[in-house]
């Protein structure tokens, strides 16, 4: 058994290549995933929402996008 210890980045779809150099060899790798990013807090992950909300509003420039009419609904007694 030969232990190779790399260090290495997914792609943007999570997946991950591993070269070890050994063509056309049946192995079985096992792989230990050390996370470097730090965890976020909520106050932290409020505020990135904030932002992307932010950011995001107006984005629509078309002239041309409207919103269709929504059309007249029943008012809904409230249960007693």
């Amino acid at each position: 058994m030969t232990v190779l210890q790399l260090t290495s980045q997914t792609d943007g779809d999570g997946a991950l290549r591993l070269e070890i150099g050994v063509p056309n060899a049946k192995v079985r790798a096992t792989v230990i995933v050390e996370s470097t990013q730090t965890t976020m807090t909520d106050e932290e992950r409020r505020l990135d929402w904030e932002k992307f909300v932010r950011q995001t509003a107006g984005s629509i420039t078309d002239p041309k996008f409207r919103r269709h009419a929504q059309g007249e609904f029943p008012t809904r007694a409230l249960p007693c």
